[in-house]
This record gives structure tokens, sequence and C-alpha cells, in this order.
């Protein structure tokens, strides 16, 4: 059999067997060819992707393929999104003012974060989860702050995020000064690491179309050690460093967030969400089997390959 797997695109697949036969699939068509066969274990919630329109979306059933679309370029299809399985380790990725329940969010001088009045669509294109994190009012180190029970290996940290009236936004190792990467929000966005303990490395920003939202993600090799990690946005002229942003806030001023991940790995998947604990994605598999579907077009072990 012939399989697909691992974390890429599948946008065109062909082949020529020795005797002329062909194979040819075309994955941006959104369509998938009945020669193929697909499997995810889909868990609640089902997984996610990029849609036509730039918004994340779920897809309708459980083991649905995924064709995913580029966030930047509207309607321009990245073909087949086929990803290893992964899991997101926040707690809580979408309801960020979840306070109440042990190891979930909580404020280092951070109001809890609210979605205002006027709040801008989400990247979901709903306003239910665009969350404005607000520093107080102390002269200091800000963030809204999650623990973390890591092992000794890379972690991927993304996020979503948006200017309000601050345009940039720093995730850090607030507890012990391992690292932190800023982000700033406008034009194309920028990423820049700050060194630690350790360095952060893959530093990207994603612009999600015209809506003003950017994927943030970076690599940090962490510790086997319950850390606490935070985000929040910060002026120009606050002093950053590995464990955050120090700066006097005003109890109105900051940035909107969204959509937390933290996985193992160098890079980020799709989107997770999370509630109350982890909740792990699984492998996609596309196959197609030996048959009729396969000896059409490949001969191997006769006429060679």
């Amino acid at each position: 059999m012939s399989r697909i797997s691992g974390s890429s695109y599948a946008s065109k697949l062909m082949g020529r067997a020795g005797d002329g036969s062909t194979l040819s699939i075309d994955f941006t068509t959104g369509v998938l060819d009945p020669r193929i066969t697909f499997s995810r274990s889909d868990a609640t919630p089902l997984a996610t992707f990029v849609n036509s329109s730039g918004l994340v979306t779920t897809v309708a059933t459980a083991q649905a393929p995924r064709f995913d679309y580029d966030p930047t370029t509207i309607g321009t299809s990245r073909g087949l999104l086929i990803e290893q399985a992964s899991t997101n380790v926040t707690k809580y990725s979408e309801k960020l003012n979840e306070v109440s329940v042990l190891n979930a969010w909580y404020g280092a001088n951070l109001n809890t974060p609210t979605v205002p009045v006027g709040a801008p669509n989400s990247p979901y294109g709903t306003t239910s989860v665009s969350w404005k994190l607000v520093a107080n009012t102390v002269n200091g180190f800000h963030g809204w702050r999650q623990t973390t029970t890591f092992t000794a290996e890379n972690y991927t940290f993304s996020f979503w995020a948006k200017a309000a009236e601050y345009d940039r936004v720093i995730l850090s190792d607030l507890s012990n000064s391992r690292g932190a990467c800023t982000f700033v929000l406008t034009g194309n966005g920028t990423a820049t690491a700050i060194a630690g303990t350790v360095t952060p490395t893959n530093l990207t920003i994603v612009k999600y179309g015209d809506t003003g939202w950017y994927r943030c993600s970076f690599t940090m090799l962490m510790a086997a050690n319950s850390i606490g990690w935070a985000i929040v946005g910060y002026p120009v002229g606050a002093s950053t460093s590995a464990s955050g942003a120090s700066y006097t806030g005003d109890n109105v001023s900051g940035v909107y967030v969204t959509m937390v991940q933290v996985e193992v790995g160098s890079s980020a998947s799709s989107y997770i969400p999370t509630v109350a604990s982890p909740v792990t994605r699984a492998v996609d598999t596309a196959i197609i089997a030996a048959g009729s579907n396969f000896s059409s077009w490949y001969t191997g072990g006769t006429t060679g390959t």
C-alpha cells in the first residue's frame, strides 16, 4: 500500500509506472479522491483547520479529512492537511477567564480577562473568545499565567493576538526567566527572541488576512519542572526580559489574546481546543490500499517501479 503521513500538506500526487500507467490526484479541489481511505480518531472537540474564508473552524463530522487554506492569502488552498498526533497541554485554551480551577489561569498584576462590548471577531469569526488582557496600575511585571508540568524537551507555544491600545505582546517564563518571545502586531508582524536560561527558536508570526489577528509561536527547551508561563500586551517603552514585560498599567489598555496552545515539538500544529484537561488530536492517515485502486497504476515487483 501507499501511505501519506507526517506533518505536511498534500497538494498533488503524481506517479508513473514502467508500463506507462499513471496516478494523478489533486488535493486542492477540497474533495478527497475515492481511491484514498482517510482516517483520524477524533476526540471531542473535533479537529480544526483554516477554511476558505481564512477562519479557524472544526470538521463537520468525526474523522473527516481537512482541506486547509492559507490564512494570509485568503482562498488559496494548501491541500489535504496531514498531521502527526499532538497534545495541547494548556487548560481552558480559549476560556481565559477561568480562574476557579486548580492550575487554570491566574494573574500577575493583571485583571481577569473579559470579552468587552465591541470586541472584535475572533479567528473563529465570532466575538465569544476575544479576550482582552489588561494590566492593573502596579509598576512591575504583568502577565496572565498558567502553570504547566513540563518534561525536559522542546515545546512550542502558540496563541492568536490582536492589537488594541497596545500593539505588542510577549509570552515568557515569568517564574524562572527561562526565555521569552515578543511579537509586534502590525504589518506582516515581527517576532523577537529574548534569551534567558535558553534561547527560544523557530519564531513564527502569521497574519490572518485583514482581520488584525496574528498566530504567534515559538519553540523553547523546557526543564522537567512545573513552570508558570505568562502572556501580556505591553506599550512601547516597557522593559522586556526573559521574565516578561515590566511597566505601569492603567486598568484600560491591553491586547486581545485567544486560543492558546502548548505542545511537544518544534512547530505549531493545527489548533486543539481544551477545557479542564489536555486534549490530543490523533494522527491523520491517508492510504491507497492494495487492490484495484493500487494495481491500476503500480506494477512494482514484476515490471519495476
